[in-house]
């Protein structure tokens, strides 16, 4: 985790009172009484208490004027949510691409099995397109992929290294096409460049 610093001592000082928080937490050192559980209270400023809109809550706390600050890149580099499972990601940039009013364009993956295999048959039967099509897992990207323009995305594999696609390139589409989505780089060292990805 990177915290980056303000301008103001009282920013730094908040800032490494919550990294040693996190440590103490990732580390099992929340207590010392440690017995195999713990529980550790959130501090109150740090808990989005509304139950009805606590996602509403959560994005106007992390993304500020979403709509005013989305052709920034400087917004988005300075702020990201994590999340503990794939379904909270999907639900989250679900969320966030509802804000922005252009046209949605959905990118489906390959849906057959090599053929190479003496078992096709057995295999085809066993992994038909239905099934492929449910599996989610770190790393790799849903059957099923929407883009707007203006809609920032994290790429999950090194494409081109020499022109920053790397894992963790953070980028604004700007255009879309059958075959070719092109993006704005707003992270790294090309930060501004436009870019060509398959």
């Amino acid at each position: 985790m990177r915290l980056q610093t303000g301008s103001s001592d009282k920013n730094l000082n908040d800032m490494i009172e919550f990294f040693e928080w996190l440590l103490k937490i990732g580390n099992g050192n929340a207590r010392e009484d440690f017995d195999g559980k713990v529980t550790k209270d959130v501090p109150d400023e740090m808990l989005i208490k509304d139950q009805e809109n606590g996602l509403a809550k959560l994005v106007e706390f992390v993304y500020p004027n979403f709509l005013e600050n989305s052709n920034d890149p400087n917004f988005f580099q300075e702020r990201a949510i994590l999340s503990p499972t794939l379904i909270d990601v999907a639900m989250i940039n679900a969320y966030l691409m509802s804000f922005i009013l252009e046209y949605e364009r959905t990118y489906l993956s390959s849906y057959t099995i090599c053929k190479e295999d003496a078992n096709f048959k057995n295999e085809e039967d066993t992994y038909s397109p239905e099934i492929l099509n449910t599996f989610t897992a770190s790393g790799l990207p849903n059957h099923k992929l929407n883009f707007k323009v203006r809609v920032p995305v994290m790429l999950l594999r090194n494409i081109d290294q020499s022109n920053g696609l790397c894992n963790g390139t953070r980028l604004l589409i700007t255009k879309f096409s059958n075959h070719v989505i092109e993006a704005k780089i707003f992270s790294g060292n090309n930060i501004g460049q436009i870019v060509l990805m398959p």
